[in-house]
């Protein structure tokens, strides 16, 4: 059971390892071109988005309209930072304002219909 914050935070550790970045930087720079190519709610962006959602509350969260400046904000920081310049290629989380989703992102029980639209690479990138 992990926040939106947590699960951002996993990805952030696995691209400051050299090792895991060589590896798994380009599948997570290809998912998020994926995303700007065909949009937050297209197949492409569920499953990108998955790797920072544990239940569809947060998925929603991630990939639906918002009228929430802060949230579309947090949505094109997650999607543009693994594809930015290189400082912020490790920072999936860079811009994102943590602690106004963390006010909204309560349901944190994890959704395994959610947890299997994750990219198999994401469960070894975060090993």
């Amino acid at each position: 059971m992990s926040k939106i914050s947590e699960n951002l935070a996993k990805v952030e550790k696995a691209m400051k390892d050299q090792d895991k970045k060589k590896k798994h930087a380009p599948f997570l720079r290809n998912a998020a071109i994926n995303v700007i190519r065909h949009g937050l709610e297209s197949p492409e962006g569920q499953t990108y988005m998955s790797m920072f959602a544990s239940n569809k509350s947060q998925l929603d969260l991630l990939t639906l309209p918002s009228d929430e400046n802060w949230l579309r904000e947090a949505q094109a920081y997650i999607v543009s930072n693994p594809i930015c310049a290189i400082i912020t290629d490790t920072q999936t989380g860079n811009g994102v304002k943590k602690e106004e989703l963390d006010k909204v992102d309560t349901k944190v029980q994890d959704d395994p219909e959610i947890l299997n639209l994750r990219p198999k690479q994401y469960n070894e990138m975060v090993k």
